[in-house]
């Protein structure tokens, strides 16, 4: 099939080798398609090697993932049996023989209540369970059975009668450290009854006053560790498995049957030291292995595979490339046909067309010769449409404001054809009229206006340079004002500027007779229409009462011109406030506020007032009431620099300073104060444990304001109340790292903290001392 088609194009080039150029193209074109082909193939071997590597790479990647994971979980596994084994109460419990006599029942619910349930921390680990070997009870914090209710009733190892099992329990497990892989039944666990599961067990015995009284079986369950390794292909005779330092399976995974005793024994004899990879024959087949072995734990970690699996995707890259290869010759074979093709034919076109008298042999020479005499007659085309762009620019203005443009991207496609530079710009459509009626000029004298527009064109060219002008009528010229977007507020005294200028330069009497409409400022060129029409609209509105030659159309975005605030809602403030009402207050400040601030569009510098005003009031009360000094020091403090914050920020400010004069008012005496505060410190005193404690949480419980609470606690106690908190939480914590063993994260829960490391920093922070510094100094 190549062959046949490489053939045809062959014999094509043959017959019509008069076509020279078809040839050339052909060779040129065929020769860049093959090299990279060539240079393809040699990367192809390398990247062979490379994906053979990466195979044996990613499964040693994997193990040492899992190791490191599983190394992780093991010791956290260890902490929590350390944990249980250091409970007091679990120690006093392994003493007692006979438990469920009175009154020595009572200690199976102490204990039980006392164990931690390690399910919502820690997913590793299915279930712990503690085995008092004098009382025979098994006990975790939400069961308790004696061995053979346990055995019968909860769990058993599968295929053990009571009695090996029995054995089991109080003889092996109790020795300690990781088991190897049991098979369990769990009775009851599910509605459906008994489930099997495949466990291994992390046993650490108790603290022991005698011999074997008893341990803490942590129960894993083999899934999570097979989570970890499941990315490892065990198809086709394949197994993973892990084995402690005694040389003992704990547990393996495998696509199919194994004699797994059989492989670790192939495996030890290849293999030393800490990690390695290699082949090895099991059975009569190749198989590739990785070896992890851990430094901390001993453990080893050991992936088999068949030498088939591994290199799958190496194999299947080896197919593929071949294939491709074998396209690639015919596709590019056929493409560079058509690409010569393709490239000689506009070429052979060219030099038909080229009308010189004696053409050359080279044919380029030929193209060379004809592109030379065009590029001067487009030099002498672009002088010509030079000398046009001033035309061009006001038909462009003309069409502009018009709105005769489709879409933005005509718009800015002529711009560009024109030289103008709209990009990052606002615009502004201005209109210039001359009154003639100001001094009595004859409105039909044409010849009169004429002279004066040419007159304002000379004066705009030279105040703007780069202004785009046009004829709107016999009275009136249009300018578009091109502006920087990032300067858009100062577009309008750009405006007056221009017209402080041409005041400058024009006769006195004839600047008197002109008038300056402003459209709005828009951001888009096709929206210039709307501000043509708007700047229209402006001498529609307000020529009749002008003030000034620059009229502005306002427009629904204007500025309100006064902030509202009457003289009788001032006079009702400041009452309301002497009477302590603070719902009356309450209601004037949000009307006050939605007026100004949500009805109204208020100016800087009047927003700015309508504040101060407020704060004004505020001082006009101090005088006539005679508030003590501090709290007048304090609402000053507070509203510091207020134009400075965000609109809510200093509505927020203003309502609680008034809110606190109104409670202030209402006759909060010292004794008041003493009394609130000393209700403060007894809640604070009783809750500090609680961790969403705060200033906030404690206002609202005495539905006192936030800002009013944290003044009368200070000016009461001297403290500011969140430190007040936070060394009442470190002195609850120093009492606890003294006299108990409890964990450093379970006393940061119990004195309010989130985490350890919050507790940690508060702690350094007080003392000066971080917290396990302070325990070894007061052990």
């Amino acid at each position: 099939m190549i062959i046949s088609h490489l053939r045809k194009i062959f014999k094509v080039l043959s017959v019509r080798a008069s076509k020279k150029y078809l040839l050339k193209y052909f060779i040129t074109y065929f020769a860049v398609l093959i090299v990279p082909l060539i240079i393809g193939y040699a990367y192809y071997v390398n990247a062979y090697k490379i994906v053979y590597s990466d195979a044996i790479n990613e499964n040693n990647a994997i193990l040492r993932q899992a190791s490191s994971i599983l190394e992780q979980r093991f010791g956290e596994a260890d902490s929590m049996a350390n944990q249980i084994v250091t409970n007091s109460n679990v120690n006093a419990f392994q003493g007692i023989h006979d438990p469920l006599r009175y009154p020595n029942s009572y200690s199976i619910i102490r204990t039980r209540n006392s164990l931690t349930n390690y399910n919502t921390s820690n997913k590793f680990v299915w279930n712990y369970f503690i085995f008092f070997n004098k009382s025979e009870m098994v006990m975790n914090n939400e069961i308790s059975y004696t061995y053979e209710q346990f055995y019968k009733r909860y769990m058993s190892f599968k295929g053990i009668p009571y009695e090996k099992w029995y054995r089991t329990i109080t003889e092996n497990l109790c020795e300690g450290g990781l088991s190897e892989e049991i098979g369990a039944e769990l009775y009851n666990y599910t509605p459906s009854g008994t489930v099997g599961m495949t466990i291994v067990t992390y046993s650490k015995p108790l603290i022991s006053y005698g011999q074997n009284d008893g341990f803490v079986m942590l129960v894993i369950n083999k899934k999570e560790i097979s989570e970890l390794l499941s990315s490892i292909n065990t198809d086709n005779g394949g197994v993973t498995y892990i084995e402690n330092n005694d040389g003992k399976i704990i547990t393996y995974f495998s696509g199919e049957k194994c004699d797994i005793q059989a492989v670790q024994a192939s495996v030890n004899k290849s293999f030393t030291g800490s990690e390695n990879s290699s082949e090895i024959s099991i059975n009569g087949k190749k198989m590739m292995v990785n070896y992890i072995k851990t430094n901390n734990d001993g453990f080893k970690y050991v992936a088999v595979q068949s030498k088939k699996v591994v290199l799958e995707k190496a194999n299947n890259l080896k197919v593929i490339i071949y294939v491709v290869l074998l396209i690639s010759i015919l596709l590019g074979t056929l493409i560079s046909y058509y690409m010569a093709k393709r490239s000689a034919k506009p070429l052979q076109d060219i030099l038909n067309n080229i009308q010189i008298s004696e053409i050359s042999e080279d044919a380029f020479k030929n193209i060379k010769y004809t592109l030379s005499e065009l590029g001067n007659n487009n030099r002498n085309l672009k002088r010509t449409i030079d000398e046009q762009i001033p035309i061009l620019k006001t038909t462009f203005l003309t069409r502009l404001i018009n709105g005769e443009f489709n879409s933005q991207e005509e718009i800015g496609k002529i711009a560009r054809c024109i030289r103008l530079n709209f990009k990052n710009s606002v615009y502004c459509t201005v209109i210039f009229k001359f009154d003639t009626d100001v001094n009595n000029y004859d409105t039909l004298e044409l010849t009169i206006v004429n002279s004066f527009k040419q007159l304002l064109r000379e004066i705009l060219g030279r105040v703007v340079p780069d202004a785009l002008i046009c004829d709107l009528d016999e009275q009136q010229l249009v300018m578009l004002v091109v502006y920087p977007a990032s300067q858009k507020g100062q577009l309008n005294p750009y405006i007056e500027d221009m017209a402080a200028r041409l005041k400058q330069e024009m006769p006195k009497n004839l600047f008197e007779s002109l008038l300056i409409s402003c459209g709005n400022i828009v951001d888009q060129l096709n929206d210039i229409p709307i501000s043509f029409e708007n700047a229209k609209l402006a001498f529609k509105i307000n020529s009749a009462n002008r003030h000034s030659n620059i009229l502005w159309y306002a427009g629904t975005g204007n500025y309100t011109v006064n902030y509202y605030f009457p003289t009788d809602l001032q006079t009702k403030l400041i009452n309301n406030v002497k009477a302590g009402d603070k719902g009356a207050v309450k209601s004037i400040l949000n009307l006050l506020f939605n007026k100004n601030f949500i009805d109204s569009n208020l100016s800087t510098s009047l927003h700015k007032l309508f504040i101060y005003e407020l704060l004004g009031i505020i001082i006009k009360l101090w005088n006539q009431i005679g508030f003590d000094e501090k709290t007048y020091n304090y609402i000053i403090s507070n509203t510091d620099n207020i134009d400075k914050y965000s609109e809510l920020k200093q509505i927020k400010i203003i309502t609680d300073s008034y809110y606190m004069l109104c409670e202030i008012i209402n006759g909060q005496s010292d004794k008041q104060y003493l009394n609130t505060n000393n209700q403060i410190i007894e809640y604070i005193n009783e809750f500090y444990h609680d961790c969403n404690i705060s200033l906030a949480s404690i206002a609202s419980q005495f539905n006192m304001n936030e800002s009013y609470l944290s003044y009368i606690f200070k000016q009461q106690s001297g403290i500011k109340l969140s430190s007040y908190i936070e060394n009442l939480r470190i002195q609850k914590a120093k009492e606890l790292l003294r006299s108990t063993a409890l964990p450093i994260s379970e006393i940061a829960v119990k004195t309010g903290y989130f985490s350890t490391n919050t507790f940690c920093r508060a702690f350094k922070r007080v003392t000066g001392i971080n917290a396990t510094t302070f325990r070894g100094s007061n052990a």
